[in-house]
């Protein structure tokens, strides 16, 4: 779940934050974005869901909903609505957070 949630804060930040277009690699932002939106729905609506009396289980779904934009956001940024490429800067830098926390749990344990 780390690795997908680095991936797609590695493949957002640039687009949300410094305006890089995909070009020709559309199809390789199509396949993150829809990594990011698996891994999202299986951390929100398996993990999420199973184990919403723990923190770890509010954790997934906190975390699956921004995989959730973000992937949408790079599968196709038509989809969004105005007001969600408004939020794109804020859902980017949790996605972000949330990654790292993980990595840092990850790596104390």
């Amino acid at each position: 779940m780390t690795a997908c949630m680095l991936l797609g804060a590695l493949f957002t930040v640039p687009r949300v934050f410094f305006g890089v277009q995909p070009g020709k690699l559309t199809k390789l932002y199509q396949v993150v974005g829809g990594i990011l939106m698996l891994a999202g729905a299986w951390n929100v609506f398996w993990h999420g869901l199973r184990h919403l009396s723990d923190f770890w289980g509010q954790a997934g779904i906190a975390s699956g909903v921004f995989m959730l934009i973000c992937g949408l956001y790079l599968c196709r940024e038509s989809a969004l609505t105005p007001f969600m490429r408004r939020l794109m800067p804020i859902a980017t830098i949790a996605l972000t957070g949330w990654a790292l926390y993980y990595a840092y749990t990850i790596y104390n344990l």
